[in-house]
């Protein structure tokens, strides 16, 4: 029930590690996406948190990608994608944010619908 501003604080470091391309698979491979998920998911009584912590570590996932970054599994497993759906429907998100929400779902569901990367 208090702003999460250890999370606030542990932010710069999150992001520095989820940077590293060699750190990429192996935090994946250990539910990093479950855990971020958490962190940026909708409140239980239908609030968003804070759109700072939302946005830069979404945009540190969004640019995790290659042969090492997100995979369907990773979305599977963790639930992520169900999350980013939410947010992105959310009444209460940014529009900013919004946009970035749909850049993520359409780069992740293209493999799953077999679409070129190319539009």
């Amino acid at each position: 029930r208090r702003p999460g501003l250890k999370k606030l604080k542990m932010l710069p470091e999150v992001l520095d590690m989820l940077a590293k391309q060699n750190m990429m698979r192996p935090l994946l491979d250990h539910d990093l996406l479950s855990v971020c998920r958490r962190w940026v998911q909708p409140l239980p009584k239908g609030g968003l948190g804070n759109v700072t912590l939302r946005q830069q570590l979404l945009q540190a996932i969004g640019n995790m990608s290659g042969e090492n970054g997100v995979k369907s599994e990773d979305l599977k497993r963790s639930g992520f994608g169900k999350t980013v759906m939410a947010l992105y429907m959310h009444k209460s998100e940014t529009p900013t944010l919004k946009r970035q929400h749909k850049a993520m779902i359409e780069r992740w569901s293209r493999p799953i619908f077999k679409k070129s990367g190319d539009m």
